[in-house]
This record gives structure tokens, C-alpha cells and sequence, in this order.
């Protein structure tokens, strides 16, 4: 399973900048759409699974990337195994072989 977001992250205004230049803030705007874009990637995650059918997805990595691309532009990628459900199988009778001499 497979989930990708790529998002743009709106730069600040140069009042907003210039505002907290000298100040140990949070960056609001870049917070959220880092949030958004990792919710996005794994919705979109689930739902290739849920089209499949897939009762859960295991081994779930979520992963932020910047592919050299302004540092207003961040990629989240989500990547997972599907577990899906097969029909029940039957069995056979047993064979036993006699080892004994």
C-alpha cells in the first residue's frame, strides 16, 4: 500500500517575518500543513487498502522528504503491507507412511 501527499507550504508575509525574527516561535502555518500532509498521505493510504478489500495494514514507515525542492515544498510518503482476507481453504485427509521395517 502506498500513500503520497506532496504539499505547499505558504510563505510568511514579510510583516509576519519580520515579527518574529527576533522570537524562539512556532512557525503555525508550517506546523499544520506538516500535519495535514502526513494525515493526507495515510488516508490515502487506507484507502487503496480499503479498496482491496484489506482488513489492516502492518509494517506501516510514514516518511518526510524534501526532493530539492524550495523548503516550502514537503513530500510525506506512507508505505504498507495490506492484510487481506483469503477464502478458507479445504483440507484433505492426512497420509501416513509407515517408516517401520
Amino acid at each position: 500500500m502506498l500513500g503520497s501527499c506532496v504539499y505547499h507550504v505558504a510563505h510568511q508575509s514579510f510583516r509576519q517575518a519580520w515579527r518574529t525574527m527576533s522570537v524562539n516561535t512556532e512557525m503555525g502555518n508550517f506546523t499544520q500543513a506538516m500535519y495535514d500532509a502526513r494525515e493526507i498521505a495515510m488516508e490515502r493510504m487506507q484507502l487503496e487498502a480499503k479498496e482491496l478489500g484489506a482488513e489492516g495494514i502492518v509494517g506501516v514507515s510514514v516518511r518526510e522528504e524534501n526532493w530539492g525542492w524550495e523548503t516550502h515544498i514537503i513530500e510525506y510518503l506512507a508505505i504498507g503491507t495490506a492484510i487481506v482476507p483469503r477464502p478458507a481453504v479445504q483440507v484433505g485427509a492426512a497420509v501416513v507412511l509407515n517408516l517401520s521395517p
